[in-house]
């Protein structure tokens, strides 16, 4: 049930992720992409240690939430007309 819960946040994440890593490697480099990654990976890895599955799940849709609000805000939505 986990897994099928955890589709949708991950898999926005996924495309929004690629299309925002391909946008920042064009505007930034490719060394800007990169440190991101690097700078993610290990409090993910020690997350998902310290953390239970039920934990993660309640984490992914709150960073998702949190996501979709900060996407309106570098938006600029609503529109300043």
């Amino acid at each position: 049930m986990l897994i099928l819960v955890s589709i949708p946040p991950v898999f926005v994440a996924l495309i929004t992720g690629f299309v925002m890593a391909l946008y920042a490697a064009d505007s930034f480099g490719l060394g800007s992409v990169g440190a991101a990654l690097l700078l993610a990976v290990p409090p993910a890895w020690w997350l998902g240690r310290r953390f239970s599955s039920r934990d993660l799940l309640i984490v992914i849709y709150l960073a998702w939430a949190l996501g979709m609000v900060l996407a309106l805000v570098a938006f600029s939505f609503p529109d300043r007309a």
